[in-house]
């Protein structure tokens, strides 16, 4: 995040948005509207659909936080945030979807985030 803001791929309300949702200890029905405005405002901006996605799993929204990390997949090309978003992905995704292996080499694969890949290789276990 701090070399997309240096070279001004990130701006700086993105930057404070994502912090504001992810550290601003707002209750989670506020985060979750903050974060779905953010979403109409910079639909291009991939992390927030991390902290969408992860906000819709906590309200047992399932099928929503699967579509938002997939979207966030979609926008990203940064290794970092892929694992994070694969790692995500595949804590909601049921064991039996034919993906989920695919999704696994991917992951690992990467050279992105070290604490996703670990997760990634616990949930590839069972």
């Amino acid at each position: 995040m701090a070399n997309s803001l240096a070279d001004g791929t990130v701006s700086d309300e993105e930057f404070r948005l994502l912090r504001l949702l992810e550290d601003g200890g707002l209750p989670p029905q506020d985060a979750l509207k903050m974060a779905e405005q953010a979403i109409e405002t910079h639909p291009e901006f991939a992390p927030i659909y991390l902290t969408l996605g992860n906000l819709q799993r906590n309200r047992n929204e399932l099928d929503a936080a699967i579509a938002s990390y997939q979207t966030g997949l979609k926008l990203t090309g940064e290794p970092d945030l892929e694992t994070r978003l694969l790692s995500a992905l595949l804590a909601v995704l049921p064991k039996e979807h034919p993906d989920r292996s695919e999704l696994i080499d991917r992951a690992m694969g990467l050279n992105g985030n070290l604490v996703a890949q670990a997760t990634v290789k616990l949930i590839s276990l069972t």
